[in-house]
């Protein structure tokens, strides 16, 4: 095997071990309740949902879009939190790696080593966006991959797994496994204090990558 190979394979370990690293911050225990679709109702315009995106794109200090390694669910449960907060409906849709429990979920950023990273799931804020014929089409807001509001074809199309699972829900889920239990917010995976962890990350991160002098 080439030394790619080997890195490869080191990367793939170590976002697995962040997985169950994830999964074993909650109970085993079944859901208390079952998860609803995302809701179509009070649809938002393609303007407000730009306006979304560019709203959540300007809040890297707060939240660590520019990390992609973690932090994808509390990332999704503070813009749904935002969005429902005026009065929109908001949901989430979670893609699960076609390779579970490996990391077969694709990813290209300028912010990870050698510019490539890869994922066991990911998850973003999903809302109903009225189209100019008058349908409504759900569309994904994700500012740690895509340049603005997107369909759900194209968000699972840019992590590069076409055997990649998807599920939607409404915004309830602090965490879906891909078993389908569902696992809400704890003392240890609060939204605030879990950001918080993700930005000392995130800037641990950065000066892992900066150029030596």
């Amino acid at each position: 095997m080439s030394i790619f190979g080997d890195v490869a394979d080191a990367i793939g370990q170590f976002f697995t071990a962040i997985w169950h690293a994830i999964t074993s911050v909650f109970s085993s225990d079944p859901p208390a309740d079952v998860v609803q679709p995302c809701p179509l109702s009070n649809p938002m315009t393609p303007d407000k949902a730009q306006e979304y995106y560019d709203r959540f794109k300007n809040q890297q200090d707060q939240i660590p879009f520019d990390y992609p390694v973690d932090c994808c669910n509390t990332r999704a449960q503070a813009m749904d939190e935002q969005i429902a907060a005026d009065g929109y409906s908001a949901g989430k849709i979670w893609n699960y790696a076609s390779g579970y429990p490996r990391a077969t979920l694709t990813y290209y950023s300028d912010k990870v080593p050698g510019g490539e990273g890869h994922w066991v799931y990911h998850v973003a804020p999903l809302v109903p966006v009225t189209q100019p014929d008058g349908t409504i089409e759900m569309m994904v807001i994700d500012p740690s991959t895509e340049p603005g509001p997107v369909s759900i074809e194209q968000w699972k199309r840019d992590q590069h797994d076409p055997g990649a699972r998807t599920v939607t829900t409404d915004a309830r889920p602090y965490y879906l496994a891909p078993d389908g239990k569902t696992f809400p917010q704890t003392p240890e995976s609060n939204v605030n204090l879990t950001l918080a962890r993700h930005r000392v990350s995130r800037e641990a991160l950065r000066t892992r990558m900066a150029p030596i002098p």
